[in-house]
């Protein structure tokens, strides 16, 4: 469910551009940074364990495996590799599908941790529980 809202959020040009450039300049986790807001959506407001919880989650599968194949993926993007042959083409888009079941990986690990603490946002204000959850 998280992963299919996610999906369907970052089909819009000016968030994946948005959302690129605080990983990028900032070095914000995508996947918490929508984390946080499927969470006020669907839930409500994060409470501290909870947030503590997905963000251990996040670090350790972010650090360990995501963000190294994020960094393979654009090593090959390089000028002096890309030239190479048709074959660095193809194996950065197979890095790049890895990379994305990874961040799929992550995204069910994050909505389990919602699931188990859950909430309910009826008669919560999502967008203000959103903020928050961001704060």
């Amino acid at each position: 469910m998280f992963w299919a809202w996610a999906d369907d959020i970052y089909r819009d040009a000016h968030v994946q551009e948005l959302l690129l450039r605080l990983q990028d300049e900032f070095a914000l986790d995508v996947g918490m940074l929508l984390w946080c807001v499927w969470h006020a959506h669907r839930f409500g407001e994060l409470d501290r364990l909870t947030l503590l919880h997905g963000y251990e989650r996040a670090e350790k599968w972010s650090g360990n495996v995501t963000a190294k194949l994020r960094s393979v993926r654009r090593e090959l993007k390089r000028d002096d590799l890309a030239g190479l042959d048709d074959g660095v083409k193809e194996l950065r888009a197979s890095v790049a599908t890895v990379e994305l079941a990874a961040e799929k990986v992550l995204f069910d690990a994050l909505e389990r941790v919602s699931r188990k603490t859950g909430g309910d946002p009826v008669g919560q204000n999502r967008e203000g529980a959103g903020r928050r959850n961001l704060a």
